[in-house]
């Protein structure tokens, strides 16, 4: 397999996508979803954020607040 820089990108994303899915996070451009409170996650928090490897979207770990270390 010839490894080129967009190969490169690309398995990086990849590992990126399976990895912060593996500990619970979600891949937004925003995440209105908490910010407005809707669905099944009203009361819970942003407790960590991280931009994706694209730099397009941002990871987002959502939970209750408790969840928050001090």
């Amino acid at each position: 397999m010839k490894v080129t820089k967009l190969t490169r990108s690309v398995l990086k994303q990849r590992r990126e996508d399976r990895d912060l899915i593996a500990k619970g996070y979600r891949k937004h451009e925003t995440d209105w979803s908490v910010i407005r409170g809707h669905g099944a996650i009203v009361g819970h928090v942003i407790i960590d954020a991280k931009v994706s490897a694209d730099r397009k979207h941002v990871w987002t770990l959502v939970g209750k607040p408790e969840q928050v270390a001090a």
